[in-house]
């Protein structure tokens, strides 16, 4: 297979399942003296239940990885607090929530769609 064709993130284009998504969008990097958020465009890769957030698209090492259906994540949802119209959380169990904001509605729909259910499948009833 021609190396060209692979993603950067390992495997051909468009494999795996239903649940992989990959994208940019911004994060929220922290807040300036005067209280104003800091918003820092990254990569993210969904993939096998794990989300990867890179600093570019290119990158080989996430700056994070989170197992979404693990103990260290309580699911997403969407946020009201933030000066971003399409601002969604990953809900973190051990560290403030990942603050991320979709391009428009859809795109911010979509994240949170497969988050959740990424989420949901490590939630064993017990």
């Amino acid at each position: 297979m021609d190396a060209a064709a692979l993603s950067p993130h390992g495997g051909p284009p468009g494999s795996g399942s239903s649940s992989t998504k990959e994208g940019a969008l911004l994060y929220r990097a922290g807040t300036t003296y005067l209280g104003k958020e800091q918003w820092k465009s990254c990569y993210l890769v969904l993939s096998n239940g794990i989300l990867y957030q890179y600093a570019e698209r290119t990158d080989i090492t996430p700056l994070l990885s989170i197992t979404m259906g693990g103990e260290h994540c309580g699911g997403c949802r969407r946020s009201n607090s933030s000066e971003k119209p399409h601002a969604f959380q990953v809900i973190l169990t051990e560290r403030p929530p990942l603050e991320l904001s979709g391009s428009d509605e859809q795109d911010m729909a979509d994240w949170m769609l497969l988050l959740c259910q990424a989420a949901s499948k490590g939630v064993r009833p017990d």
